[in-house]
């Protein structure tokens, strides 16, 4: 697994739909359309964006590689939607 860790404004996501759409992923993102935008500027046109709903109903290709972008939002929303937890800090580890 690839985790891409940066500050705000370097790139990340680009960098994100970039490893998606070159591994014929899809991305989960809270916001679809933001993202879907995002991807088609980039020229990944073809790049399958999901989201929340997409994911919780199984309207997404379970066979291809998945990719989150803003990981730690969607788990603090998967966290107060399942659990009505309010996730207020996590840490991740940066291995090869």
């Amino acid at each position: 697994m690839k985790v891409i860790a940066r500050p705000v404004g370097t790139g990340k996501t680009r960098e994100l739909l970039y490893e998606a759409w070159s591994n014929n992923g899809q991305v989960l993102s809270l916001n679809k359309r933001a993202i879907q935008s995002k991807a088609e500027a980039y020229g990944y046109v073809d790049l399958p964006i999901i989201d929340w709903n997409d994911l919780l109903y199984g309207e997404y290709n379970k066979n291809k590689p998945l990719y989150i972008d803003n990981a730690e939002y969607v788990f603090a929303e998967y966290l107060k939607d399942t659990f009505e937890l309010n996730l207020e800090g996590l840490n991740v580890n940066l291995e090869d």
